[in-house]
């Protein structure tokens, strides 16, 4: 299982760039993403159908670099950790 800390960390991370760049899709779609991963850790969210399509590290490689590096690095860890824990991936 991921750390709900970590997924709330990145939450609040994206939240604050949103500020920055309001009009990113690519944020608002990693803020989605999280919400949804939160409420899945939280018991809020008992469908998991769409823990396969979180992308939120390709995003971030693509789009959330040129804004925050530390951000966009966080974010791939965390799709890495999504992959092991929930997909069953193995780590690389």
């Amino acid at each position: 299982m991921i750390e709900l800390a970590a997924l709330i960390d990145a939450a609040e991370d994206v939240k604050r760039l949103r500020t920055q760049y309001r009009e990113s899709a690519a944020l608002k779609s990693i803020a989605e993403q999280l919400d949804y991963l939160i409420g899945v850790e939280r018991g809020f969210v008992t469908d998991r159908s769409r823990i396969a399509a979180v992308n939120i590290g390709v995003i971030a490689a693509r789009n959330v670099e040129d804004m925050d590096l530390g951000v966009a690095e966080k974010l791939q860890k965390l799709n890495a950790d999504i992959a092991r824990s929930y997909r069953g991936e193995p780590s690389t």
